[in-house]
């Protein structure tokens, strides 16, 4: 899940960095696809770091964490099954 959320937020970053481009770009006549690149960038990041946040969430909660007690041949079967 740390593994889950750190890719996250380096995608949010590249998110981050896609809406700056695309606001800084200067286009004489401003277009339907600006438009989209713009909104494109914006939630792309948006759900970047919604993704990112429940699984940092889930992981700090231990809410995914196996049983400490319990051997891994036996956690790979109850969660085969």
């Amino acid at each position: 899940m740390l593994f889950l959320a750190v890719i996250c937020f380096v995608l949010a970053g590249f998110g981050v960095l896609w809406t700056v481009r695309s606001f800084a770009t200067k286009d004489k006549t401003p277009t339907e696809r600006a438009d989209l690149d713009k909104a494109g960038g914006i939630i792309f990041t948006l759900v970047s770091l919604a993704v990112g946040g429940v699984a940092l969430y889930l992981y700090a909660s231990g809410f995914l964490a196996p049983d400490p007690g319990l051997d891994p041949s036996t956690a790979l079967a109850q969660l085969l099954a």
